[in-house]
């Protein structure tokens, strides 16, 4: 925010120094410190204002706010101590340029140029550095506490298939179970023990990778609902998560026709098949 070129943290040194001078009727240390720190600052918001869209007063303002500042002190015989004025100066602009030079377009996009330069002048060129490796994630089985997970992996040998009808709870924690195993069209029911409403998405994915159309349903607060006919695309698998509860985390389920180990993520939501080729 700048009023007429003049910037908040220039108006808060100028305010600084005008209550000083009326409390000690000197500078000193301090009040030299804040005359340079006031010619920094204006200095900057000059410059800052030099070749916007800003008009010339906007330029103008902070120069004479120094010269003004200036004339006073001479006027009424205040000496400021040399060395204090250019600490002051110093501070202020290193800490005013660090502060702006990320933000400011043409400045940012200069210094990022310049230190790709340097880099590319010392054999590290960014761009021709090899991606980082992609740390596989937790296998499943060996999470002590399997709930709410939003990254693992599974082996499709590891998956069991629930007795009786698919149960899947939304609880504090996330979702549990993480995985399982389907057959064929079954049922599933889908319990929630939080005290807010849960839409629930699915997302079926055939044996190729590619998604089918998403559908969803909602589980009022601390009931269930029953989901019929839930079916698993053969040789593919379902990722079931909820939209606007990315901490419930993610589960898959698959037909377990297709062996392998898999590698599930909730953000960005994906089902990524392991070859192995071992036989």
């Amino acid at each position: 925010m700048a009023v007429l070129g003049v910037g908040v943290s220039t108006l808060v040194v100028l305010v600084l120094l005008l209550m000083w001078l009326q409390l000690n009727r000197c500078l000193s240390l301090v009040g030299s410190a804040l005359l340079g720190a006031l010619v920094s600052s204006a200095a900057i918001d000059a410059l800052w204002s030099w070749g916007s869209d800003a008009g010339w007063l906007s330029v103008a303002t902070p120069t004479l706010l120094v010269l003004g500042a200036l004339l006073l002190m001479r006027w009424q015989e205040i000496l400021p101590t040399r060395r204090w004025v250019a600490f002051g100066l110093v501070t202020t602009f290193v800490v005013r340029a660090v502060v702006m030079a990320p933000i400011h377009r043409g400045w940012s996009g200069r210094l990022s140029g310049d230190v790709h330069d340097w880099l590319v002048m010392a054999g590290l060129d960014p761009s021709a550095l090899p991606p980082p490796e992609e740390l596989p994630p937790r296998i499943l089985g060996n999470v002590e506490m399997p709930c709410g997970l939003d990254r693992f992996r599974v082996r499709s040998d590891d998956l069991k298939t629930p007795p009786g009808s698919l149960r899947l709870r939304i609880e504090a924690c996330g979702f549990s179970p993480q995985a399982f195993r389907a057959q064929g069209s079954q049922n599933i029911e889908i319990s929630n023990a939080l005290a807010v409403a849960v839409q629930i998405s699915f997302a079926p994915q055939d044996e190729d990778g590619e998604y089918f159309s998403t559908w969803s349903v909602v589980v009022p607060p601390e009931s269930s609902i029953e989901v019929p006919d839930f079916k698993v695309p053969v040789g593919g698998a379902v990722l079931i998560y909820a939209p606007l509860e990315p901490r419930l985390g993610v589960v898959f389920g698959s037909g377990g026709q297709v062996p392998g180990e898999f590698w599930i993520s909730r953000s960005p939501l994906l089902m990524k098949r392991q070859v192995s080729d071992t036989p």
